[in-house]
């Protein structure tokens, strides 16, 4: 439960906050919530983020296979595979790397360790792939309510743009960026612009709302009953009740 309040949480953030903050305010309740420091989450963070970025990789080389792709997706693709590469490879080589003098430094190698564990690297990786064929399945019934009939393959060239398009930290949720990857992408795809611009900013409701909600609904009982949180910071000790 503690995790999964720690993630709505920030993920509720992100929605209502610019630049994703919801990230810092993710790692400050890990740190308020956990013996863990601040280094040592964000480092969390970053292995987070790497992971994420490599399942989703995984999947754009089906994308070539499987339909034809615009040119600033190419270019966006191949940015994104170096970028992500490269951090991968540096964030590897630094936390193999002897730190003495720096404690900041060393704490942030604890919390890319997952990088380096292999059992929760593929764990993780798994996860992480299942949740982006879940957004998958979204797209096409999204399209599918508003009568748009594609090629279920075609829900990954707008995942692909989506994430592309958000990858840059801008408006709270992404508002307008998102929007405009799915009119690129469907216009693209021969569907009507507003029709597309329709279907992106029913996926972006779908994908906010909900966790906004629930995110907002927990912070409120954990202010209003502050004795759950008491319970869930220990439970092993819980469990004794």
């Amino acid at each position: 439960y503690r995790i999964t309040h720690i993630l709505t949480v920030g993920f509720m953030a992100n929605n209502i906050l610019p630049a994703r903050l919801g990230d810092a305010v993710r790692v400050h309740m890990l740190h308020r919530k956990t013996d863990l420091g601040h280094a040592t989450t964000t480092g969390g963070l970053i292995a987070d983020k790497i992971l994420e970025g490599i399942s989703f990789l995984f999947l754009t080389p089906f994308l070539f296979f499987l339909i034809e792709v615009p040119s600033w997706m190419n270019y966006g693709i191949i940015a994104m595979l170096v970028g992500i590469i490269g951090i991968y490879v540096l964030t590897l080589v630094y936390s193999r790397t002897e730190i003495r003098r720096w404690a900041f430094l060393a704490k942030l190698q604890e919390g890319l360790a997952p990088l380096h564990n292999r059992r929760v690297f593929v764990a993780g990786f798994c996860i992480s792939l299942v949740s982006w064929v879940l957004q998958l399945t979204m797209i096409h019934f999204t399209q599918l309510a508003f009568g748009v009939e594609l090629p279920f393959w075609n829900a990954l060239l707008v995942l692909v743009a989506v994430n592309l398009a958000v990858i840059v930290p801008s408006a709270p949720a992404h508002l307008g960026t998102f929007e405009l990857a799915c009119v690129l992408s469907y216009t693209f795809l021969g569907v009507d612009k507003n029709v597309g611009l329709l279907i992106g900013a029913a996926y972006h409701l779908v994908q906010v709302l909900p966790v906004t909600v629930i995110g907002a609904v927990m912070l409120l009982v954990e202010q209003v009953h502050p004795w759950r949180a008491a319970e869930t910071a220990d439970p092993d000790e819980a469990c004794y009740r």
